[in-house]
């Protein structure tokens, strides 16, 4: 087919600026070239408890060539997912005697399409089908075997959640990875609808509260409303990256971005030590890590050891969720 070079340029810098990986780029040219009016783009990432798959998905315009990116959908995995390189694939009923199958990139869409089978079926991964491992089987519409290692992804409903985006712009994809993940997202874009003004806020999906159209809310901390400073929490702590500009700026986009950094920290016995930290918005802290994911008392890496008592107890945290529901609201 005839591609629109300036659509396809267009669709390029929106996927890149949603961080889709070069890789899926250059396939949703491949499949842009060949005619897909439909195009589906997975990329996966790791998470500390299993993996996160992100979806990209453009369509093409019922009145022109064009396609569009309004959307995309990230999922939480936390058993076995694919490995680098491989793919899923669902065997079909034949067809004039000959095997049919389906080759997918997305853990979920490949064991529905699997379960939704009404024969016989496998479901398989590898790098080619003909010498794919089998992960589950089915006959006569009935799953009888499910491959140990799998089970868990087999089983589970990951939480999932799709994101709405407009030219490029919006919560992107590593975002959205941390996000389902439960880790803030800071934004100093937000738009408040009804007022029609630009706001900065923490966001964290509410996974306690009932969906709304299939999503989880998005509870939101304004700032300076909410009262939690990134840069002033920091400055609290024994971080010796603080002392360079340009890694103290790459540790503010990095923490902002909802990631989890390696920073260096001195403790009170004098040692220094890598570990990693997140925010804890909710409660105005930061949390430490070791490089295992095994949780470190704060207060070792105060500046002031006095300054730990200022930690959110009893009242005050009451105090600080009641103002976080009134500003998500």
């Amino acid at each position: 087919m005839n591609l629109n070079l300036n659509n396809l340029e267009n669709l390029t810098n929106q996927a890149r600026m949603l961080g889709v990986s070069e890789k899926s780029i250059v396939l949703m040219e491949e499949q842009m070239r060949a005619g897909l009016t439909k195009i589906e783009l997975t990329d996966v990432y790791p998470a500390k408890n299993g993996q996160v798959e992100a979806t990209v998905f453009l369509q093409q315009s019922n009145r022109s060539e064009h396609f569009y990116l309004n959307k995309f959908q990230v999922s939480h995995h936390r058993g076995k997912g694919l490995e680098d390189g491989h793919k899923y694939f669902v065997t079909l009923p034949e067809k004039d005697g000959k095997p049919q199958f389906k080759t997918l990139d997305n853990t979920l869409q490949a064991i529905e399409l699997f379960k939704a089978q009404k024969g016989n079926s496998v479901l398989s991964s590898g790098k080619k089908f003909d010498s794919s491992s089998k992960l589950a089987g089915m006959e006569n519409g009935k799953v009888n075997y499910v491959a140990a290692d799998f089970q868990k992804t087999f089983n589970s409903k990951p939480p999932t959640q799709t994101i709405w985006v407009d030219k490029g712009k919006g919560f992107t994809i590593p975002q959205a990875v941390n996000m389902i993940q439960g880790k803030y997202v800071f934004r100093d874009d937000l738009l408040n609808s009804l007022k029609g003004e630009v706001y900065a806020a923490w966001t964290k999906l509410d996974f306690d509260s009932p969906k709304i159209r299939d999503n989880y809310p998005i509870i939101s901390y304004n700032v300076p409303q909410y009262g939690f400073e990134v840069e002033k929490e920091l400055a609290k702590y024994q971080i010796r990256d603080l002392e360079h500009p340009q890694k103290y700026d790459a540790l503010l986009t990095s923490l902002r971005n909802g990631d989890s950094p390696v920073v260096t920290v001195a403790g009170s016995n004098g040692q220094e030590a890598k570990l990693l930290i997140e925010t804890e918005v909710r409660f105005q802290k930061i949390n430490f890590f070791d490089l295992d994911g095994g949780i470190q008392k704060r207060e070792q890496f105060l500046k002031e050891q006095g300054l730990g008592q200022e930690l959110l107890t009893g009242k005050g945290r009451e105090r600080s969720n009641e103002i976080a529901q009134e500003l998500s609201r």
